[in-house]
């Protein structure tokens, strides 16, 4: 402060020094001055009379500012619980700019990543601890940028859609290419006709040529050459690169995914609770402008893409909802009675930490998941939730996804005119003898034994033990035999 009352004080003596030279303009005398001479020669030697004092003005000013700007980053990173020692400046990382730095800071507790998240989520910490799966750590998370789209560029890469908030709001969206071992690779900003470009970026897909974005605040996705981004990774420095072309689509454009097998693109409109498939070219290019097929996959839907397994399709749904107590999760869903899905069309699910986003197809034993739960910017909005602070992005093996094996009826036997010539006996010898009529299996069994969550377990759970309150007694039942403790 005293620096600042120095500084300005300067800069008033000099306003006031000023005058002297204003002064000259505002007489008669100056008229005839222009005419008869030039106006500068009158008016440069008062100029030059206070050059020093108006070059230490502003070295003092600009001092001034620098010890500002200092204290104000150092102020904003113990407000992110961070050490200024671990929050370097971009000029000692090779691959960030001035106008853009992702930095790779956890964001995780040391309790979550080594206790909670097995304890909470352990479906999905099997499917991420086997081969050819993975998570990683997500870039930029206290640098003001979110992530909601990710593809995989090769067997090592992947590309993260980001875009700015907060302070970063509309600076230039991202493509960020990471390497699973050595963390980030590339930044390209997005630019449209030499412009910089700040979109929403809710999904991408690499689709043979080309690299598709949607933009999740409009029904338009965007397409950039592969090659301009694969070429840019020659120079580590932030490069920019041009929209090759944009296209309208059917409804907002909250995600997309790629299907090699069909050479389709899927743009995911959550709001509407629907996915719409466009045909593509040889070369990933759009082919038609019209979706040549409409899946209904229900509301609060983040992404969707296709996967198979055992010669069937499935629509594998990314589901979150920014609302205190809703579960996010990955949903299975079989595609062989229609493109409607539902509680009858559920095979699997997958419980996830909050703030899941997109999913993407690699193959048809791998997908990608990105999560956006890590932004320290939102930070207050998911600690109002009681949501998990996720600071990884995701590659799985698919779980198996059609295990059904189970016997509706134990039971040989022969009549004839309605005379038992062989008794109603137990085919195999297990189970009891069921015979005539399938045997029903509730809910919870079907839930319970194919290892899926479900809303409606809970609510069965729930029904249970508050009819079980204020009992005397424990009862124990397992088959035909039936004990009472009291």
């Amino acid at each position: 402060m005293t620096a600042l009352h120095t500084s300005t004080k300067g800069a008033l003596v000099f306003a006031d020094n000023l005058q002297e030279v204003t002064g000259l303009f505002s007489k008669p005398t100056s008229i005839l001055i222009a005419n008869t001479e030039e106006i500068s020669n009158k008016v440069k030697p008062h100029l030059d009379k206070y050059s020093s004092e108006v070059t230490d003005a502003v070295d003092k000013v600009n001092g001034l500012l620098q010890k500002v700007t200092h204290f104000l980053n150092t102020f904003q990173t113990r407000q992110r619980g961070l050490d200024p020692s671990s929050y370097k400046p971009w000029q000692d990382i090779p691959y960030c700019s001035k106008e853009v730095c992702l930095r790779s800071i956890r964001r995780s507790s040391p309790q979550y990543l080594s206790d909670i998240f097995t304890w909470k989520f352990p479906h999905l910490d099997d499917l991420s601890s086997m081969d050819k799966s993975g998570r990683w750590l997500t870039p930029g998370l206290f640098d003001d940028y979110k992530v909601e789209g990710i593809a995989q560029l090769s067997e090592k890469e992947m590309i993260l859609g980001m875009y700015g908030v907060a302070s970063n709001e509309d600076k230039a969206s991202l493509l960020v290419v990471t390497n699973v071992d050595s963390g980030v690779k590339k930044i390209v900003q997005l630019q449209k006709q030499g412009v910089i470009l700040s979109v929403k970026i809710g999904g991408v897909a690499i689709a043979r040529d080309y690299i598709w974005i949607s933009d999740n605040e409009r029904n338009e996705i965007l397409s950039v050459k592969k090659i301009d981004i694969t070429s840019s990774s020659s120079s580590p420095k932030p490069s920019q690169v041009d929209i090759f072309k944009t296209v309208t689509v059917e409804g907002t454009a909250e995600s997309v995914s790629y299907d090699e097998q069909r050479s389709v693109l899927w743009i995911t409109n959550g709001k509407m609770g629907k996915a719409y498939s466009y045909r593509l070219s040889l070369e990933g290019d759009l082919a038609g402008l019209s979706p040549s097929r409409v899946i209904h996959i229900g509301k609060n839907a983040q992404g969707m893409t296709i996967v198979r397994q055992f010669g069937n399709d499935y629509a594998c749904i990314s589901r979150c909802a920014m609302v205190a107590g809703f579960q996010c999760k990955l949903e299975f869903h079989h595609l062989n009675n229609g493109d409607e899905t539902g509680e009858n069309t559920l095979e699997r699910v997958v419980r996830t930490p909050s703030g899941l986003e997109s999913v993407n197809r690699v193959d048809n034993e791998v997908i990608v998941l990105a999560f956006s739960s890590g932004t320290f910017s939102e930070k207050e909005n998911f600690e109002q939730l009681g949501g998990d602070f996720e600071d990884r992005y995701f590659k799985i093996r698919l779980p198996i996804l059609n295990t059904t094996f189970g016997i509706n009826e134990n039971c040989i036997y022969f009549k004839v005119t309605d005379k038992d010539v062989v008794r109603p006996r137990r085919l195999f010898p297990i189970g009891d003898v069921v015979c005539g009529t399938k045997r029903t299996r509730s809910i919870s069994q079907e839930l319970v034994e194919a290892d899926v969550y479900h809303e409606q377990l809970e609510k069965i759970h729930e029904k249970r033990m508050r009819s079980a309150t204020g009992l005397g007694s424990c009862v124990f039942s397992q088959g035909n035999f039936t004990a009472r403790f009291s």
